[in-house]
Formats: C-alpha cells, sequence, structure tokens
C-alpha cells in the first residue's frame, strides 16, 4: 500500500492518528488519472479552457470514465453468442483459440496472408463478425460483472467539486 511507505512516513506522523489512516486504506485500490497537458485535460473535462473556473465547475467523473476505459463502459446488458452456421462455428472456435485477442486474430490472418492487398475490404467484414461475437460474449453476465456494477454505482455516487462563485 503507497500511503504506507517511508517516502511518506513524515505526513502520517503529522496527521497524529497514522494507523486509523493505514487501516482505513487496507484493502482498497487507488485508481490515478494522469493528464499531461491542456488539451488533454480540456479533452477528458469537457472544458474548453483550463482556467481555475472552468476546471473546478466541471461535472464530469473522469474516474468513473477512467474505469470505464478499462472494463468497458456497461457491463449490465446481455448479449448472447449466436453460432447458426459452420462458419460461425469456426470464427467462435478462432475467438476462443486467441483467448478473445482481436488483434492477435488480425495479426494471424495477416500473417497467413488469408487476404490480399485488394481484398482487405473482405477482411474488414470477417473482423467485424468477429469483434460482434467477441462483444457479444464479454456482455453475457460473468460473475465479475456484478462486481464491476457495484463498483460502478460507487464511483457515480462520488460527489463532485461545486462550482466556485
Amino acid at each position: 500500500m503507497e500511503i504506507g511507505l517511508s517516502k511518506n512516513r513524515a505526513f502520517l506522523d503529522k496527521t497524529g492518528n497514522a494507523r486509523a489512516i493505514l487501516d482505513y486504506f487496507d484493502g482498497k485500490t487507488r485508481l490515478e488519472v494522469n493528464l499531461e497537458n491542456k488539451r488533454k485535460i480540456q479533452r477528458a473535462l469537457s472544458i474548453s479552457d483550463t482556467d481555475y473556473r472552468s476546471v473546478m465547475g466541471c461535472r464530469e467523473n473522469i474516474v468513473l470514465a477512467q474505469f470505464d476505459k478499462i472494463f468497458g463502459s456497461c457491463t449490465s446488458s446481455v448479449g448472447e453468442v449466436s453460432i447458426n452456421n459452420i462458419v460461425e462455428y469456426g470464427l467462435w472456435n478462432i475467438i476462443r483459440y486467441h483467448n478473445f485477442d482481436l488483434q492477435s486474430i488480425e495479426q494471424e490472418i495477416k500473417d497467413l496472408r488469408l487476404y490480399g492487398d485488394k481484398t482487405r475490404g473482405a477482411m474488414g467484414k470477417q473482423m467485424k463478425k468477429i469483434r460482434a461475437m467477441i462483444d457479444a460474449h464479454l456482455a453475457q453476465n460473468h460473475p465479475a460483472n456484478d462486481a464491476v456494477e457495484r463498483i460502478r454505482e460507487e464511483l457515480r455516487l462520488v460527489p463532485r467539486p461545486v462550482p466556485p462563485v
């Protein structure tokens, strides 16, 4: 746990209740969002400039946005993988072989030169089918989805700063 590192000891000693602080953060996960320049700050906060009032008055929940980037924006919808013919069955087995890694599938198709330069459109159509199957599988209710949704709801309840007057 980062707060317990020696570099933070001086701060903890000043609080007078270091043990209570350490106990509070025990078992908790810290999520950090780094925005390195003005453009990234403006985009993440959906603001037109980076002056104090704009930043503090922003209503965006950037921690929730970061969480959604990591875990997907919504896992509560239920999808179902549909396998109705031998082609879909083959695609499904390719997906499982590559552990649902779309980039790995695409790279292997390119490496095997299954599509020439003039048939890239056909490859794109197949990749859309594969992506749809992966998305349907990932959208199915898995036990982990319940935990992710509980965390997402907690993040939605995080108070936002009150805009300065």
